[in-house]
C-alpha cells in the first residue's frame, strides 16, 4: 500500500476484499495479534490528521482539503443539519 496511488492500475485487485487480503498478508509474514484496518479517502484523512494534531485545542469545526488531481474538500457537519430527500418528496 505504500507505493499504491491513483496512477496504479491493479486489475487483479478488482473485486477483491483489500482489508481482508492485507490482514492475511500481515499474518503470513509472522505478525500476530488482532489488527484493525480502516481504508479512508485521502481528503477525510487530512481532516482527521488536523483533529489529531491539535487534541489540546478546541475548534468550532475542521476541514480536510487536497489541492491536487481534482481539488477535494470535506468538512464536519452535525447529523441534525443533514436533510434527506425521499422519493415521494421529489414528485
Amino acid at each position: 500500500m505504500i507505493r499504491f496511488n491513483k496512477e496504479v492500475k491493479a486489475k487483479e485487485a478488482k473485486g477483491e476484499f483489500i482489508v481482508e487480503n492485507l490482514l492475511q498478508t500481515i499474518k503470513n509474514r509472522g505478525y500476530s495479534g488482532d489488527k484493525k484496518v480502516v481504508v479512508l479517502n485521502d481528503t477525510v484523512t487530512s481532516l482527521l490528521s488536523g483533529i489529531s494534531s491539535f487534541q489540546d485545542r478546541e475548534f468550532e469545526s475542521y476541514i480536510g482539503f487536497i489541492l491536487g488531481t481534482v481539488l477535494n474538500a470535506c468538512y464536519i457537519e452535525k447529523n441534525k443539519n443533514i436533510k434527506k430527500k425521499f422519493i415521494e418528496d421529489l414528485d
